[in-house]
């Protein structure tokens, strides 16, 4: 099967919370070993989706590499314009919003001042694909 794989994030969180992106660029790294260990045949990484004309040149991408499913790693806060461009492609998308932990540790997570550290926790929930009238009969939540 032909995977396209992307991450979303914001791209303004970049230079307010110094090595945010590289740790959820190295989440999106492990997740495509992992997908290449199970026998996946990743021919489109678009790497980090941070803005619109990313995610339409990713799409642009997936279209001409021929990707018959998309993985999508919501790394971490992200604008729904960094994902509506995916939901009407016609190829099935698959929303990857993982953690590094079997459960969220909410007392760790309450103490930290660093909020840099805290962004980096992928631990949301992507209501901006949920709630858009982009149609999108393949999406898996």
């Amino acid at each position: 099967m032909k995977i396209g794989l992307i991450a979303v994030g914001l791209n303004t969180y970049w230079h307010q919370f110094g090595g945010l992106r590289e740790r959820l660029d190295g989440y999106r790294n492990a997740i495509k070993e992992k997908m290449e260990a199970y026998g996946g045949q990743i021919v489109a990484d678009a790497g980090m989706v941070d803005d619109v004309d990313k995610a339409h040149a990713a799409a642009a991408l997936f279209r001409r590499d021929e990707a018959e499913v998309l993985f999508i790693f919501i790394s971490t806060y992200a604008l729904s314009s960094t994902l509506i461009p995916f939901l009407g492609e016609g190829i099935p998308v698959v929303l990857l919003n993982l953690q590094p932990a079997p459960a969220i540790d909410y007392a760790r997570l309450n103490g930290m001042s660093d909020r840099g550290e805290m962004t980096g926790e992928p631990v949301r929930c992507p209501n901006s694909v949920r709630y858009s009238t982009a149609p999108a009969p393949n999406t898996t939540w």
